[in-house]
């Protein structure tokens, strides 16, 4: 009888032990249940704060982008519309001008080249396109004397080209040459006298 009881005092001894150490695992357990949940809070919160600061960060580079853009963006409006100004005033000028003047003009810049033209020897072949063939004649001799041949008829271009003997030269003489000079070295004096002129 005492070792049944002695038996039943050890086996709520050992029961006994057992819940202990049960509840002992049950709050270790929640106390780290506790931590990674603060932890996992903490990380939740860094995250977020994270993502807001590079959302931020984000916005505020568009932001700065598009005021950057902006005035960049109104500048390439306003030099495209000056440009096209530029161009339909240079086209339209061109287009209007009476043959006696666009003569006028080729002889006056192909002056540049006549001593060129004195201090050669043999023929320079002459050819024309988009003016008459008598100023073509007029600006030849206007540039070279005596011109041993007639000027040819040709196509593509508005003015003159001179060749000399055997291709050892060429020099063009033409409203696309004299447009490229105006647009690369002459721009802004026609637009300052274009702007002055609307003003």
């Amino acid at each position: 009888m005492e070792d049944i009881r002695s038996s039943e005092v050890l086996e709520k001894e050992v029961l006994e032990d057992a819940r202990k150490r049960a509840e002992r695992i049950l709050k270790n357990a929640d106390r780290q249940i506790a931590g990674l949940e603060k932890e996992w809070k903490e990380k939740k919160e860094s995250g977020l704060s994270l993502l807001n600061a590079e959302a931020a960060s984000r916005k505020e580079l568009q932001k700065r982008e598009t005021d950057a853009a902006f005035p960049l963006e109104t500048q390439r409006r306003k030099l495209k519309f000056l440009d096209g100004v530029f161009e339909n005033f240079l086209s339209g000028f061109f287009e209007k001008l009476q043959e006696e003047d666009l003569a006028r003009i080729l002889s006056e810049r192909g002056k540049s080249f006549a001593a060129f033209f004195a201090g050669r020897t043999g023929r320079v072949e002459v050819s024309y396109s988009g003016i008459r063939p008598e100023t073509a004649r007029r600006i030849c001799s206007s540039l070279l004397g005596k011109t041993d041949g007639e000027p040819a008829e040709a196509q593509g271009f508005q003015g003159l080209i001179f060749t000399g003997p055997g291709g050892e030269y060429r020099y063009r003489l033409t409203v696309d040459e004299i447009l490229t000079e105006l647009r690369e070295y002459h721009r802004k004096q026609i637009m300052d006298a274009l702007w002055k002129e609307r003003n």
